[in-house]
């Protein structure tokens, strides 16, 4: 059920890229001039180019990062460029959320590179402290509307990873928490934007930040529940019941700061 839900929700996405007339490039040539350095993907959806490109491989090239860029540009550039990958709906297509992270670092140089830049955990958590998911503007069109819901997906998935946790230090994982559970809440004041995939990907980050603290509470039900230990290794679940008490134990770690 799960996995046909994910199936629809990649197929929806992939009909607004392929429907949605090129109503967003001067947008968002806009929006990207006050950001000294991040890199504009040459061929985006939403524009005849992007509708000529006659397969997923002639599109992962154009969305390749020339090698001089990922050499001068900034790690806030490039976590901006990678937040906005055009071919985030990628990170759908496999059975769970990170089988999909792995594969895309497989064949997107951008975030690969960001995954090495040393700066990267706590530039992602300052990015992270900006965005407000209730920020949806109703005048946005299908493209705006499908780059700000994946922009949220695109960055707790980047803050779930350990290569990324471990580089916290205890104080930076209790803010990533905290601000997760604060984003969570106001996700659920758009539930009909976010869904369950919004919560689900918020659950999954608290939970593997409170797995990285060795929080009691949760280690003794990674040891004792298969069904949290699972979730915490793929990042998908279709246990909402799971979810909700991930994000509570959340909430109870930080009641006892």
């Amino acid at each position: 059920m799960k996995l046909l839900s994910r199936i629809s929700i990649l197929i929806a996405f992939g009909i607004v890229i392929l429907l949605t007339p090129v109503l967003s490039s001067c947008s968002k040539e806009a929006d990207s001039a006050s950001l000294t350095d991040e890199y504009i993907y040459p061929v985006t959806p939403g524009t005849e180019q992007w509708l000529e490109l006659g397969s997923h491989d002639e599109m992962l090239k154009v969305c390749q990062i020339p090698t001089d860029v990922l050499n001068e540009i900034s790690t806030r550039g490039l976590i901006e460029t990678v937040l906005k990958y055009p071919l985030s709906s990628d990170y759908l297509a496999y059975s769970s959320t990170q089988q999909g992270f792995e594969k895309v670092v497989a064949q997107f140089n951008g975030l690969s590179e960001l995954l090495n830049r040393p700066d990267a955990p706590q530039e992602l958590l300052i990015k992270y402290q900006e965005m407000n998911p209730g920020a949806i503007n109703k005048k946005w069109n299908n493209l705006q509307r499908s780059e700000f819901f994946f922009s949220f997906l695109n960055i707790e998935r980047l803050l779930a990873q350990h290569m990324i946790l471990a580089r916290l230090n205890n104080d930076e994982i209790n803010n990533l928490i905290s601000e997760a559970i604060t984003k969570v809440d106001i996700k659920k004041q758009h539930e009909n934007f976010f869904g369950w995939l919004g919560i689900e990907y918020s659950a999954w980050l608290v939970g593997r930040s409170l797995e990285h603290l060795g929080y009691p509470p949760l280690v003794e039900r990674i040891s004792t529940r298969p069904s949290v230990r699972f979730f915490l290794v793929n990042g998908s679940s279709s246990d909402e019941e799971l979810r909700d008490e991930l994000l509570l134990l959340g909430r109870q770690y930080l009641a006892e700061q």
